[in-house]
């Protein structure tokens, strides 16, 4: 979880370079906040938004690009002083981040790409973190061996962190995936895995050498 804490002190600095103001509002906009990592930027946001004075609406769009679209035109409606943005969809929903821009409302992004209507994305290099974790994972297992995934392809930087393995895997032959499990719930997601993990380790007993996981990877 070290990137998501950085994505978090980033943004903590972010808000502290704006005066703070008592009539100053900030709309923040979660995703889904059925996953932790949308909830916990989302609700630092607001925290650290709080924490200056200002006033904060927090919403969270349930994981519904509809929903999403609605929460944004509400704000710009309300005529918000800022509006930050965790885990959003600035290409589905373009013509409320170009509303916002024409309104005059400043609009930053956590972990969400960027767009010509936004101040910027805060975001971390999930290619180097999948490539690093990668390759450490196999440095300990003297890049020989079967190993055991847990991955989760409906975030975009767990997403890329599996595919970044593979690309690694087809260049090292002699370490094999011998088994995988998919998480498919997000807000019990630590024991779906832990579930998914026990039977794969029962069934694989004795022949695992290395464990990767979305989240990070280490050797049996």
């Amino acid at each position: 979880m070290k990137s998501l804490k950085k994505v978090l002190l980033a943004l903590a600095a972010t808000v502290a370079f704006i005066p703070a103001a008592q009539a100053f509002e900030v709309g923040i906009v979660g995703f889904q906040f059925a996953s932790e990592t949308h909830a916990r930027a989302a609700n630092a946001a607001a925290q650290a938004a709080k924490a200056k004075g200002w006033g904060v609406t927090l919403l969270n769009s349930e994981g519904a690009l509809p929903k999403h679209a609605e929460q944004f035109d509400a704000l710009i409606s309300k005529k918000v002083d800022a509006i930050i943005v965790a885990m959003g969809k600035p290409v589905e929903a373009d013509a409320q981040f170009k509303a916002a821009k024409t309104a005059g409302i400043p609009v930053i992004t956590i972990m969400s790409g960027t767009s010509p209507y936004t101040l910027f994305d805060i975001q971390t290099n999930e290619y180097k973190i999948g490539a690093d974790a990668a390759l450490y994972l196999m440095g300990l297992m003297n890049y020989r061996g079967d190993i055991l995934t847990a991955r989760f392809d409906l975030n975009l930087a767990t997403r890329i962190r599996g595919k970044i393995l593979d690309d690694v895997l087809s260049e090292n032959k002699a370490v094999k995936e011998i088994g995988k499990f998919s998480m498919s719930r997000t807000q019990s997601w630590r024991d779906d895995v832990r579930n998914g993990m026990q039977a794969l380790l029962l069934k694989n007993q004795g022949k695992v050498q290395g464990i990767w996981a979305s989240l990070t990877a280490k050797p049996t």
